[in-house]
């Protein structure tokens, strides 16, 4: 039977060899958060474009109905 010290003295790793994720470095966490934001930060412009293209697609559209309607007035005027 172990004694407590030696239990303590253990690192997470050593008691649980198929979990690599339990004790990782401040250096392997620091780069996940850079990749997340980083990936974040890509999608959310990714999404901003799609999002400003549609509106810009309806501000054209809805230009170019007003100018046929304008066109259309003056051709009766």
């Amino acid at each position: 039977m172990k004694s407590k010290s030696s239990f303590q003295r253990q690192s997470l790793t050593q008691m649980f060899p198929g979990r690599s994720d339990i004790e990782k470095p401040a250096s392997d966490v620091a780069l996940q958060k850079k990749a997340l934001y980083r990936v974040l930060h890509i999608s959310g412009y990714c999404l901003f474009l799609k999002l400003w293209s549609s509106v810009r697609r309806h501000i054209m559209s809805y230009a170019a109905l007003k100018s046929i309607n304008t066109i259309r007035v003056d051709r009766f005027l």
